[in-house]
């Protein structure tokens, strides 16, 4: 695993969030109209899933993010928390920053390498 996937791991426990999140609230839409028993079971199971799945998300975020606080180049730090902490593109972090777009993945690149020196053991 590089150290791209090993920090892109919390965008995929995002987005599994994210549609959990929708299914809920068709859910909730169709319980305003059929109030079985089996529709109200699933939105509590549903809602026990996102509730299990925000508890690794946010496990998990808290892991990778003094992971990224191991580096020693500061702006790499910044760079990997806004992506993978913040969730931030890479178009959002260009103006942030005040780099053209190209720049920022060729930041990414020398970041995602020392993450990967710094982190060996987790990688």
């Amino acid at each position: 695993m590089t150290a791209k996937e090993y920090l892109e791991q919390l965008n995929l426990i995002k987005a599994r969030s994210d549609g959990l999140f929708c299914d809920l609230a068709f859910l909730s839409e169709l319980q305003k109209s059929d109030n079985t028993g089996e529709v109200t079971e699933r939105a509590d199971m549903l809602r026990r899933e996102i509730e299990t799945n925000n508890e690794k998300l946010l496990k998990m975020m808290i892991e990778i993010k003094s992971q990224i606080e191991r580096l020693d180049n500061p702006d790499y730090i910044l760079l990997l928390k806004k992506r993978h902490i913040e969730f931030k593109t890479v178009k959002e972090i260009a103006e942030e920053v005040n780099y053209c777009e190209r720049q920022v993945y060729r930041n990414f690149t020398k970041a995602y390498s020392e993450f990967a020196r710094k982190n060996k053991d987790v990688i």
